[in-house]
């Protein structure tokens, strides 16, 4: 639209008493070959305007129900390696790399909920997948590279969390070190 916004485009399921209509958006099936693909991307800004954002949400939970799940995941696969999950942010040229923020929502009169990093169980003589905590590394001439800081959550009366670094116990092996 010249010098105007853009149509926009609304998808709505329709409302149920029991349950609420679907929409599914699904990429076509290569029946010999590779399938399609699916990309979700905003648009971008023009001049020295933001790009616009992307949110994915679940649906809000009623009185007294559970909000709704949220899962981001490859697909399986019966013989190759099945695809990875990338999170990350553009890079920026001149200003400052964009933040990744993965965490746990507040919990008002209950437990927190639980944020969980595992690296895949290996099969059969295979070793499980590894977890790997990097900082950034500094800049080509005087810049430092960036911290790493784990740390349990404070509390007002409470005693805080632990904080426990350990290998496991082998069943029949060598214990790993630290």
């Amino acid at each position: 639209a010249a010098g105007g916004i853009g149509g926009g485009v609304t998808v709505v399921a329709g409302a149920g008493v029991a349950t609420g209509g679907l929409v599914s958006i699904t990429a076509g099936a290569g029946s010999a070959g590779i399938g399609g693909a699916m990309t979700l991307a905003a648009g971008a800004g023009g001049g020295s305007f933001d790009g616009g954002a992307v949110s994915i949400t679940s649906g809000a939970a009623g009185a007294t129900g559970a909000s709704g799940s949220v899962t981001i995941a490859s697909g399986t696969t019966t013989a190759g390696d099945s695809g990875a999950v990338k999170l990350a942010s553009g890079l920026a040229t001149s200003g400052s790399g964009g933040a990744v923020t993965i965490s746990v929502g507040a919990a008002d009169g209950a437990v927190g909920g639980i944020l969980a990093l595992a690296g895949g169980a290996g099969g059969g003589a295979n070793a499980g997948g590894a977890v790997t905590l990097t900082s950034g590394a500094g800049g080509t001439t005087s810049g430092g590279s960036g911290a790493v800081t784990i740390a349990s959550g404070a509390t007002t009366s409470g005693v805080s969390g632990s904080v426990t670094v350990s290998t496991a116990t082998p069943g029949a092996g060598t214990a790993g070190g630290i």
